[in-house]
């Protein structure tokens, strides 16, 4: 009898020992279970996000908008050389530049007027449009005028890398090539601004900066009459007078032309490109 309540005694305390045994095991698991969450969270995943790596070197920024050359453009003393702003004082002639073309419209306007005038004039054409009116610009070439470099994106040359200034100046030369059979040689740098670097890089290309002595401000939309005032008032002998064709509305520069062109005409000043602006005033009589 005493042996069986031993037995008894015995079952019943393994019992209790296993009951408190499970009690404890389900509360380590209640207490370690937040921290392992908290450990998953903070653990990185095991495959990083790749990085994104530029295909060029060239800016992806988007281009400003073309609101027109700046009028009050100044190009330090130091940096004037071989930059071409006027021809001679001495000669009878005057060169006519429209900016930021090709525009399918405002374009073939100002070429009509210039054939109608029997005139010829120099387009500086943006490198990202010409595709869009490749025969537009082949059209103006055709014409006798003079297709030249305002760069790819009309972006501020001073604020790109070497690499950047020859590519905006190379693909827009290529592109005009293309279009034209004509290589060209004269840029002119978006906003006037230029500086040594932008000045050594054109050069080594085999491209003359470009810029200007009378703006019309057209760009502003000032009025057909303003415009026409301002060309006629600082128009001489020699002058390259700046104008657009393209990145805006440029009806006013349309209707301004032909009575910019018959009141310079009936001074006696003769139109020409700028390549024939230049040749002439290195080979003018002293």
């Amino acid at each position: 009898m005493r042996k069986v309540f031993v037995m008894m005694l015995a079952l019943l305390l393994c019992c209790w020992g296993l009951i408190l045994l499970a009690c404890a095991s389900r509360s380590d698991v209640q207490v370690t279970r937040p921290a392992a969450t908290a450990l998953a969270l903070k653990t990185p995943s095991s495959k990083p996000t790749p990085t994104r790596i530029p295909s060029t070197p060239i800016p992806t920024a988007t281009p400003p908008a073309l609101a027109g050359d700046n009028v009050q453009a100044t190009v330090p003393a130091s940096v004037r050389d071989n930059i071409f702003f006027r021809g001679s004082s001495s000669l009878h002639e005057i060169a006519l530049t429209f900016d930021d073309g090709p525009h399918p419209i405002y374009t073939l306007q100002v070429l009509n007027i210039l054939q109608r005038y029997a005139v010829k004039a120099t387009f500086f054409c943006i490198g990202r449009q010409i595709p869009a009116y490749a025969a537009i610009v082949r059209q103006v070439s055709l014409a006798g005028d003079q297709v030249a470099d305002h760069t790819w994106d009309h972006f501020d040359l001073t604020k790109l890398s070497i690499a950047a200034i020859q590519s905006q100046l190379l693909r827009t030369a290529a592109e005009i090539g293309r279009v034209t059979d004509v290589v060209p040689h004269f840029f002119r740098p978006p906003y006037g601004a230029i500086n040594n670097v932008v000045k050594e890089v054109s050069t080594r290309l085999g491209l003359t900066p470009v810029m200007w002595n009378v703006d019309t401000n057209d760009w502003r939309l000032p009025g057909v009459a303003t415009i026409v005032r301002v060309a006629l008032v600082d128009a001489g002998n020699g002058s390259v007078i700046l104008m657009h064709d393209g990145g805006g509305n440029r009806s006013q520069t349309v209707q301004a032309l032909p009575q910019i062109i018959i009141a310079l005409e009936q001074r006696g000043f003769r139109f020409v490109t700028v390549q024939q602006l230049l040749y002439d005033t290195m080979h003018v009589n002293p």
